[in-house]
């Protein structure tokens, strides 16, 4: 399957998907388009744990990384959303 992270220029964010998810496409994004001026994808990963710290570390920890609200895997951490790699408390 693999994991991907979409980062969006505009936005300053990164999202981590499956590479079945509908919004990656393995990497082509929705309308089946790849990389553009908007932002680019960069995977595959071979966990989604791969895929949350490569884009972490790619953007310089400027961005915000969060998980595909559609197809996040199970995660750890709590609630989707905010997460900037580290670990909270229940």
């Amino acid at each position: 399957m693999g994991y991907w992270a979409y980062m969006n220029h505009g936005a300053r964010t990164a999202t981590v998907h499956s590479g079945d998810c509908p919004h990656c496409k393995h990497g082509f994004g929705p309308k089946w388009e790849g990389d553009t001026r908007a932002g680019r994808w960069d995977g595959p990963h071979g966990s989604w744990e791969a895929a949350f710290s490569t884009a972490r570390d790619t953007t310089r920890r400027r961005y915000q990384v969060k998980w595909c609200a559609h197809c996040r895997p199970e995660n750890p951490w709590g609630p989707v959303g905010n997460v900037r790699g580290a670990a909270r408390s229940s």
